[in-house]
């Protein structure tokens, strides 16, 4: 005699990040990977995490439609041609085939109207992705001095944001002033096509953005912030998974 169906976890796809990591079989071997936080996040806030590795583009449509929401995870920079700019010659860590990926999967997630939440360099991806441009190095800003070589170092350092408070973000965390970290040296310059931005640090930079559409009418449910909201160490900061997840469980409950 069965037991009542428990409902679905909401799937929840992540991506990830190529890294060399030295392991037994290769030194240095190129693994994708993903930081426990990630992984933590979802699983707290009650969804199923899916990592999304690089595949070939038109993939992206299908990898998206096996979840119920996408988040878009930290990394390295984003190579200046990804965006059409001028390299000034500040970045580093460049995968031009995570670019790619991390941009179609942006797109496809619009496409299909699924919960997105951009981390970091995801919420660069999603300007990017949106035909809009970066900053290459803000590290002469007030609140975003260079990153201190020491990690623990790097993760404790915080600046202050404000946040509107009628925005979906300012809703989620229910306060307008917070400080947050610093893990990052680009930033959104030119905005994206349909994204407003609804946070910023004293020294201009912006700290979250959500989309607005860009025809009367349209809709999805889209948030990305530059902080690392995994590392906070918050209970607030968990508040925006647990929101993406619950969004998820309704579009899988409405059939979606």
């Amino acid at each position: 005699m069965s037991g009542p169906t428990l409902p679905r976890r909401p799937r929840i796809g992540l991506s990830s990040w190529k890294r060399p990591v030295h392991t037994i079989v290769g030194d240095p071997e190129q693994l994708f990977t993903l930081a426990e936080e990630y992984v933590d996040s979802v699983r707290y806030a009650g969804g199923l995490p899916l990592i999304l590795p690089p595949a070939p583009l038109n993939a992206a449509a299908d990898a998206v439609a096996s979840v119920d929401a996408l988040v878009l995870t930290g990394g390295g920079d984003f190579s200046p041609s990804s965006y059409a700019s001028h390299d000034e010659g500040v970045s580093s860590d460049i995968d031009l085939e995570e670019d790619a990926w991390d941009v179609a999967l942006a797109l496809a997630a619009r496409d299909a109207g699924i919960p997105f939440f951009g981390i970091c360099r995801g919420m660069q991806a999603l300007n990017v992705a949106l035909g809009g441009t970066l900053q290459q190095d803000i590290s002469d800003r007030a609140n975003h001095p260079p990153i201190p070589g020491a990690p623990k170092d790097a993760v404790a350092f915080r600046h202050p944001v404000t946040i509107k408070e009628a925005s979906w973000l300012g809703r989620i965390l229910g306060v307008t002033e917070r400080s947050v970290n610093s893990i990052h040296h680009q930033a959104v310059d030119r905005l994206g096509e349909g994204l407003v931005p609804v946070a910023h640090a004293p020294d201009g930079i912006i700290e979250a953005v959500e989309y607005n559409g860009s025809t009367p009418g349209s809709r999805w449910p889209c948030v990305a912030v530059q902080w690392h909201p995994e590392r906070m160490g918050h209970t607030l900061d968990q508040r925006i998974f647990d929101e993406v997840v619950r969004m998820a469980a309704e579009r899988g409950r409405n059939g979606e």
